[in-house]
């Protein structure tokens, strides 16, 4: 039977660090495969929260990992096996959300 607190002294801070990490990468490529299916007209999700997170995840592995070389949002995503096709159509769906999305819209400077 697992007791109250058992999973926090099963790791560390640092693997909990990675575990945390790991899970919101997860979620933030299935959230940009959601924008990439989504109603351009109507969407249900945001291109611009996707990239803000993945520049948020670049950023952290930027400072935490000295061979981590990706520098744009658009190279991560190459890397990661989406096409160019993908990331022309993940950019219009940015650009068109600017028009009225009224949150923080982050850069890779």
């Amino acid at each position: 039977m697992i007791k109250k607190g058992d999973f926090f002294t099963k790791y560390n801070k640092d693997q909990l660090i990675d575990i945390l990490i790991d899970w919101y990468l997860s979620d933030t490529i299935q959230l940009l495969d959601n924008v990439l299916t989504d109603n351009l007209v109507d969407p249900g999700y945001s291109a611009i929260t996707t990239r803000n997170r993945l520049i948020y995840y670049i950023q952290y592995k930027q400072q935490i990992d000295p061979d981590f070389r990706v520098r744009t949002v658009n190279e991560f995503l190459i890397n990661s096996g989406y096409d160019n096709k993908d990331i022309i159509a993940f950019e219009k769906s940015c650009k068109e959300e600017a028009h009225y999305y009224h949150g923080i819209q982050e850069t890779l400077d």
